[in-house]
């Protein structure tokens, strides 16, 4: 069985147009979600829609709501400084956050920082950190399914700063 269709995502080929959705935008509505206006987007293709209230966080808690997932149950994966805050509310939430960018601010929020040419290596922190395989199987699971985990490189930078304590006067015995 393949999970993964027919290989390796390389940036440089062009997607499948066929695969992508194409959205539909409201005009502006109110909103039960929030005091401000939002738009309603809605996918021509696979008939999916959501409320869009001006944030990722908002967007992101109504489609937990409508689809009945709980906070513990949401991976969110983000690139940049505008995935800052929906980060933070995943991980209060106590989900799972995967940094795909060397943005220093998301590196320090997200639970896993995955660094690839290949969209599929997001799989590795979940399959690791949140399903708990191990190496072994993950390895094998990749291999099934026709791709090879060649470099897994486990690094997370912890900045330390140790300095000398103060010498605290010693008591005089007597």
């Amino acid at each position: 069985m393949k999970l993964w269709g027919n290989g390796i995502y390389h940036p440089a080929k062009r997607r499948d147009r066929s695969l992508r959705h194409e959205f539909v935008v409201g005009p502006l509505c109110d909103s039960s979600l929030s005091e401000r206006k939002a738009r309603l987007y809605y996918c021509i293709r696979c008939k999916w829609n959501f409320l869009v209230c001006g944030s990722k966080v908002a967007v992101l808690d109504e489609l937990a709501h409508r689809l009945g997932v709980v906070s513990d149950r949401i991976i969110y994966v983000g690139d940049g400084s505008s995935d800052v805050h929906v980060m933070l509310h995943v991980n209060n939430g106590d989900g799972f956050t995967i940094a795909v960018s060397e943005n220093s601010q998301l590196a320090r929020i997200a639970k896993s920082t995955v660094l690839s040419d290949s969209a599929f290596s997001i799989l590795v922190p979940v399959l690791n950190q949140v399903l708990g395989m191990r190496t072994p199987e993950i390895r094998a699971l990749f291999e099934s399914n026709g791709l090879m985990l060649h470099d897994w490189e486990r690094a997370r930078t912890d900045r330390v700063m140790i300095r000398e304590a103060p010498a605290t006067p010693v008591p005089a015995v007597g």
